[in-house]
């Protein structure tokens, strides 16, 4: 019986911040950035600086984030 190894890493690393999991969790799925922004009524620049951490996330917008993309609020606080 041959088995197969897996040797190569993960290659999505683990998110040091709510941005970095935010950005892997719209890109590995697909959805466009604009999409995200309409959807929290903010606009595209906003979302950009929520996602390269020059803006603070909230609970607030954990939990909206929650709704529109199904991660749990508390993913996003605890980094």
């Amino acid at each position: 019986m041959e088995s197969e190894q897996n040797t190569s890493s993960d290659p999505t690393p683990t998110p040091n911040s709510p941005g970095q999991l935010l950005r892997q969790v719209m890109d590995s799925r697909g959805i466009p950035h604009v999409q995200v922004a309409k959807q929290l009524g903010v606009s595209r620049g906003v979302l950009s600086r929520y996602v390269n951490g020059t803006r603070n996330f909230t609970p607030r917008l954990a939990l909206r984030l929650e709704a529109i993309l199904g991660v749990p609020a508390d993913e996003y606080m605890k980094l």
